[in-house]
């Protein structure tokens, strides 16, 4: 991806909160030449739901959005 096309990540996670489990997006930016570092977003989860937690991640770019990934989402003990 070059510098013009940058415009950071999206996180789209589902997860439990007040026993329901809601859609919150999260956006990140940061500068293209910083763009090698690793990311990091709070969500808060809670226990109490019948549907698992899940998350992607996209690529936010000038045209639209890069295919997803799957975040690792740890059960709750």
């Amino acid at each position: 991806m070059t510098e013009d096309d940058y415009r950071g990540y999206l996180v789209e996670a589902w997860v439990c909160q007040g026993g329901k489990q809601v859609l919150v997006p999260v956006g990140y930016v940061t500068a293209f030449d910083r763009n090698d570092t690793a990311i990091s977003v709070e969500v808060i989860d809670e226990p109490g739901c019948n549907v698992p937690s899940r998350a992607r991640l996209y690529t936010v770019e000038k045209h639209g959005y890069t295919n997803y990934v799957m975040v690792p989402w740890p059960d709750f003990d």
